[in-house]
């Protein structure tokens, strides 16, 4: 089987990418990202799981995938009681750990998240203010909410995951 690594068009090269995600949030804001960066990214939605089960399924996905994309991003909450270092050495691709939750990331969006001693309802709550009815896991919210202007205030605001996610979305 051939390795599909790289796509050339018009003298650049395209990655292909395959993001797997925690949830529906996570998925929303990656095809967003999508569609404001048009990109032909791939995203598969783990349901659930916590941090433990999507570092597995993400073994999983990759293994049955590595012919197929040049790049992983596996994307998940961070679980207090779980850290498996030895399961994410075995990722072959970048993991994203929200701290404490993927709306943090959102937030940043907005304003300078907030780190300490928070709780996922707090990030939520604030949210709330910058992005009006925002429920965790309603799958078509963020369209409206999110573009490249404030993608960039995100990655200046959390420096750690707006590395990540530069990699792969950029405004050039």
């Amino acid at each position: 089987m051939t390795r599909k690594k790289v796509v050339q068009k018009k003298n650049k090269l395209y990655w292909s990418v395959l993001f797997i995600v925690e949830g529906c949030t996570e998925t929303n804001y990656i095809r967003t990202l999508n569609a404001i960066f048009r990109c032909g990214y791939k995203v598969i939605n783990c349901q659930g799981g916590g941090a433990r089960g999507v570092l597995q399924q993400a073994k999983k996905i990759i293994k049955n995938n590595v012919d197929i994309y040049s790049h992983f991003v596996v994307i998940f909450d961070s679980d207090a009681d779980f850290n498996n270092e030895n399961l994410k050495k075995e990722i072959k691709g970048e993991i994203i750990i929200c701290e404490p939750c993927f709306e943090n990331w959102l937030l940043s969006h907005f304003q300078k998240p907030i780190f300490k001693q928070q709780k996922c309802e707090n990030s939520i709550e604030i949210l709330q203010k910058h992005i009006a009815n925002y429920e965790k896991n309603k799958c078509n919210q963020l369209e409206k909410y999110i573009s490249q202007g404030n993608f960039k205030i995100a990655t200046e605001n959390y420096i750690e995951i707006g590395k990540i996610f530069q990699k792969f979305y950029s405004q050039n």
